[in-house]
Parts: C-alpha cells; structure tokens; sequence
C-alpha cells in the first residue's frame, strides 16, 4: 500500500546519511482510515528508541499532492520470509542457536514497546505491535535485528482504535483473542505471535497453515497445537517447554512479558549466537544480495541532479547481477526535498533531505511483488539494457527562446529610420555645397 524510494540525509562537510522513505500509494492516498494508520505509525515508532526497532526519523510530506511520507531508518538485511526461504531454497537449516537469537532480541525489544512511558508526560502508554510476522522481523547483514512496520500497532488509550467486527494483523501469526476480536488485548498477544514464528524455524514448518481466512481463524482458535519435540527430537526438552508455554492459547497460562520469556529461552539455549555469528549466516546465504546492496550505496553516494542511476536487478538467484537503466530528466522533473509545515507540536527546521528517484511499480509488479520495509529485493519485470553497462541520466540543452518585436520596439525602429534618412540628406547637401 506504500511505495519505497532510499534517500539520503545531506549536510555540511559532505555528511550522508541513508534513510529508506515511506509514501503511501497515490491510489490509496484518500483512504482515510489508511491514512491514519500511516500517521499513527509514524507518531508511535517516533517515540520509539530501541536498537531492536527501526526508527522513524521525520514526518513530512510531498509538495505537490501533500501526501504524507515517513523518513525511517535504512536497514542492510532480510526478513525473516527471506531468509527462511533462501535457507530451504539452498537446502541449508538454520541453527536453533540463530533462531534463539532472534527470538531473544524481538522479545527484549517487544518488551519495551509493552513498557513505554512517554517521555513527556512520564505515563505509560502500552505500543501493542500486532502484526509480528516473519516479514516484519528483520536481519541484518551486520548481524542485528530489527522489528519494522508499526502500521497497525495500538498505543493503549490513545490513538485509533480498531473498528467493531474488524480484525487487523496476519491472521496465521495472530493470538486466538485477537482473531476473537476482544477487548483488553495486551503485549501478550505479540509474545504469541513470536512464538510461532520461533515454532515454524525450529520445526520448519507452517502452525496455522489453511486455505482460507475461516479455516485459519479455526485452527488458531481450536485445533490442537502439536508438540514441537514431536516434530524436531533433537530439541532440548528445556527449548520445547520454553516455546511451547508461549503458545497457550489461555494469556494468562503464557509468558507474562518478554524480558521473562527471553530470560528463559537464554538459559534453555545458552550457545545461541552472538551477532557475529548471526552475521556469518547472513553472508553465507546472502553473498550476492550483500554485493548488490554495496553496489546500490555506492552508486547513490555519488549521485546528483545531472547523474541520476536508477539501480534495478533481475532475477532472485542470479549472482548479484545489477542493472543501471537510463532516464531522460528535464530540470523540473528532478525530485525535490520535501517541505513540511510547521505545526505546534512540531518545531520548524529546514529539511535536508534528497531523493533518489526510484520506478514507480505497476499495480500488477506490486501484486506479484509484495515487499516489506527496506527490502531490496529485485524489482521484476524491468527493461534489460544488455549492450549497456553503464549510463547516466542526460540533461536537455536550455531552449534559446526567439525575441519577437514588441510596440515600442516598433517605434524605436521608425526613429532610427528617420534619423538615417535625415543625416543622408544633410550629407548629399553638404557635398552640393562644396561643389
């Protein structure tokens, strides 16, 4: 529903910093109920610190269509539908000790979105994610982790609500109260959701898989959940009960909040990696995705308004191979920065901010290409240059624009008319004269 463009940050002293910017789609823009959800996004993961949360930077919006734009933190990795499916593609599991990890660093990160008070008022004010899901966890190339996509987190007691009869979030990754639609949802409804995405690594497979939305609302409400040492032996015992305690279907009967939960999955899995090693795996099955996105940086860090590259890449496995397609710009085409006006709740500062314009997708590309928050994955279905390695953006020659004779040119031309005619006379006269 939202489209991504990578830009940068420019200062003095030749200062860059990469951000990924967030625009909802044209098409959607005057959804209103979505507009909210863009703006309440923005206005939680704001206030937001954490290291295991992508940011938000700035709130501004276009000039021409004031639509608004999130400026968020640029994030070098995968998400976890990625890697999962990368591992399977190249028939290599992942560690328990990787997922362990990952499991430990959104629990320690859920844990204080759960607890946020808000600096201003020092009163707590609960950030429910609701929507985690192995596409808005994120793995770093460097190792990290990160949480994305607040879109439809709950700020308890103050921002919108969810309409009656609706159910927001992924269903297959939701707790059985939230398919339920109750009242009083709590952060215990993310440590659910977390702990089938840590069952479906450790067991490679799907919990909640039906093939519809009502047989899927059935299973996670109903259907016996199997158990996960069942499916993987090897587990240690101690894992299993730590997983599966936090799949009770009762809140109460789970884990309470997550730094208990990552506190006992740390001690039932006392090898998992450090980022180091969650780096390695990382570069071992993204090589070429690791190669492309340098590239894509390295390309952006020397772009400008007369050298415009627009990076794309074809084909999910080939070896890191990129593209720079051309594009013909004309000076008032050139992306400008955003200007946000000042509000009261938002102190006024000039934005530095510098697109680099990137192809809008087609409504059929974004279907068969859904992609997440700083995601680089290819974007298919693009002209192929192969005779091309490299061209630039080429700026049109200034127009020379024709004078054309106005009234009091006019008359200053019948003057000098005039004049000639008289001092020829006065000349042939004078030569008469002498004669």
């Amino acid at each position: 529903m939202a489209e991504l463009y990578l830009a940068s940050l420019a200062g003095q002293g030749g200062f860059r910093k990469f951000v990924a910017l967030k625009r909802v789609l044209p098409s959607i823009a005057s959804n209103e109920d979505f507009t909210r959800m863009f703006l309440d996004e923005a206005r939680i993961t704001a206030s937001l610190s954490h290291a295991g949360i992508a940011q938000v930077f700035e709130l501004t919006e276009d000039t021409d269509t004031r639509e608004p734009i999130l400026a968020m933190e640029f994030v070098a990795g995968q998400n976890l539908e990625q890697i999962i499916q990368r591992a399977r593609k190249r028939k290599v599991p992942l560690p328990p000790e990787f997922s362990g990890r990952m499991a430990t660093d959104v629990l320690l990160a859920l844990h204080y979105a759960h607890g946020f008070v808000e600096p201003a008022t020092g009163q707590p004010m609960a950030v429910i994610h609701r929507d985690i899901n192995p596409r808005n966890v994120m793995i770093t190339y460097a190792g990290g982790t990160k949480i994305i996509d607040f879109g439809i987190a709950k700020a308890r007691g103050r921002l919108n609500e969810t309409s009656a009869g609706f159910v927001k979030g992924t269903i297959q990754y939701m707790a059985p109260e939230q398919v339920m639609s109750k009242t009083g949802i709590d952060g215990r409804a993310d440590l659910f959701a977390l702990s089938i995405v840590l069952y479906e690594m450790l067991s490679n497979t799907l919990l909640f898989d039906a093939p519809s939305p009502a047989a899927t609302m059935s299973k996670v409400i109903h259907e016996p959940i199997p158990n996960l040492g069942d499916l993987v032996p090897s587990l240690p015992g101690e894992v299993v009960d730590v997983v599966m305690k936090g799949l009770q279907r009762d809140p109460a009967s789970r884990w309470q909040n997550g730094r208990e939960y990552a506190r006992a999955l740390d001690r039932a899995l006392p090898d998992s990696f450090d980022e180091q090693q969650m780096a390695e795996v990382m570069s071992s099955l993204f090589e070429d995705k690791i190669a492309v996105t340098r590239s894509l940086l390295s390309s952006a860090e020397s772009a400008s308004a007369s050298d415009l590259k627009l990076m794309t890449m074809t084909g999910d496995e080939e070896p890191a191979k990129k593209q720079l397609a051309s594009d013909v710009v004309a000076a008032t085409a050139i992306a400008r920065p955003a200007v946000r006006k000042p509000t009261s709740e938002m102190p006024a500062r000039k934005p530095v901010t510098t697109e680099i314009p990137v192809r809008k997708p087609t409504r059929e590309q974004l279907a068969a290409n859904e992609r997440t928050e700083m995601n680089l994955e290819p974007v298919r279905d693009v002209p192929h240059f192969p005779d091309e390695e490299k061209t630039v953006a080429v700026m049109p020659s200034p127009t020379i624009k024709k004078l054309e004779p106005t009234p009091e040119r006019k008359n200053n031309l019948v003057l000098y008319v005039v004049l000639a005619v008289l001092a020829a006379t006065l000349f042939v006269g004078a030569i008469a004269l002498f004669n």
